[in-house]
């Protein structure tokens, strides 16, 4: 198996005046939507600085070669081939695809779906 990580850039967004108490709200998976936003709204209005960043930035373990009952680490193994012959290069093109805007396939095994606000009480 061959393995290859890489880390996407966070975006940031700026609330509120300088100068005050500071705070940094970040994201959850969901993407600086929902929650993030209105906390962030709230807090620069009680006269805090909000440092915004969108964490739906991945770092990710990748395993070529591997294929799982989840689609992800966390399944059991269900075969494995040889991909040492897999170059970096390679790798980098077919991971920067992932950038940006995507159409996501849904895995076959997946959590329900729980609306922020919901997650946070």
């Amino acid at each position: 198996m061959h393995m290859a990580s890489t880390l996407a850039h966070l975006a940031g967004f700026l609330y509120g005046a300088r100068g005050g108490p500071v705070a940094v709200v970040a994201s959850g998976d969901g993407g600086w939507v929902h929650l993030a936003p209105e906390v962030a709204e709230l807090l620069s209005a009680r006269g805090w600085f909000v440092v915004g960043l969108d964490s739906k930035a991945y770092l990710a373990t990748i395993v070529l070669g591997a294929s799982t009952t989840t689609d992800d680490a966390e399944g059991e193994v269900l075969s494995t081939v040889d991909a040492s012959h897999v170059e970096d290069d390679a790798i980098a093109a077919e991971v920067a695809k992932l950038s940006g805007p995507i159409q996501q396939v849904p895995s076959a095994v997946s959590a329900a779906p729980v609306p922020a606000r919901e997650r946070c009480l």
